[in-house]
C-alpha cells in the first residue's frame, strides 16, 4: 500500500491484453517509440518471456507459487537458466524472443 498502487499479475496482462487488443498498429508503434508513456510503460503493452535464474528449487517453488496463485501465469512463455549470466547471454543471442523479465 505504498503511492503507486501495483496490479495483480493477471490485472497487469489483462491491461497488456486489452490495449494491444484494441491500438491499430500505427498508434501501438507511436505509442511506444514517440511517446514517454511508450518509454516509460512499454513492458505493459508488449509482454514476453519470464525468464528465471538461477535454476533450482526455490526458482521451482516460484514458479508453482505463481501457477497456483494465478489465471494468467502459466500461460507465458517461461525459461529457466543455470545463472543470471546464462540467462543474459540467452536473452542477447535470442533477439527475435523479447524477453519481458529476468
Amino acid at each position: 500500500s505504498g503511492p503507486i498502487p501495483v496490479p495483480s499479475f493477471d490485472a497487469f496482462v489483462g491491461t497488456s491484453d486489452f490495449i494491444s487488443g484494441n491500438l491499430d498498429d500505427g498508434v501501438y508503434d507511436e505509442l511506444l517509440s514517440q511517446t514517454e508513456y511508450g518509454w516509460a510503460f512499454g513492458n505493459l503493452v508488449t509482454l514476453g518471456t519470464l525468464h528465471f535464474a538461477p535454476e533450482g528449487q526455490i526458482v521451482d517453488d516460484l514458479i508453482q507459487y505463481f501457477n497456483e496463485t494465478t489465471r494468467r501465469f502459466r500461460d507465458q512463455p517461461i525459461h529457466k537458466h543455470r545463472s543470471e549470466g546464462s540467462a543474459i547471454r540467452w536473452i542477447d543471442r535470442n533477439t527475435d524472443e523479447r524477453a519481458w523479465v529476468l
